[in-house]
């Protein structure tokens, strides 16, 4: 498994073409066959980029790491008061 997406607003700011995904043009239905073909013929590349974003949501996209994300930022806003 491994993400085949376009590079809508957003996307590029959270996956890395090639890194840990497929990306094809916006609008663009031949790039997006082909980023979808080369995902289907390339068993290696698929598994590498599988992994890759695995590892990416891992090191930011869990709840724990969420929750941790805005208790800091409550803390910035509210000047390290504690909420009880």
């Amino acid at each position: 498994r491994c993400v085949v997406a376009t590079r809508a607003p957003g996307l590029a700011e959270v996956l890395t073409d090639g890194d840990d995904a497929l990306l094809a043009q916006p609008r663009d239905a031949e790039s997006l066959a082909a980023a979808m073909s080369r995902a289907i013929e390339q068993p290696e590349t698929r598994k590498r980029l599988g992994d890759a974003a695995y590892r990416t949501f891992l090191s930011r996209y869990t709840v724990e790491r969420m929750v941790a994300a805005y208790e800091r930022l409550y803390r910035e806003v509210l000047g390290e008061r504690r909420i009880r």
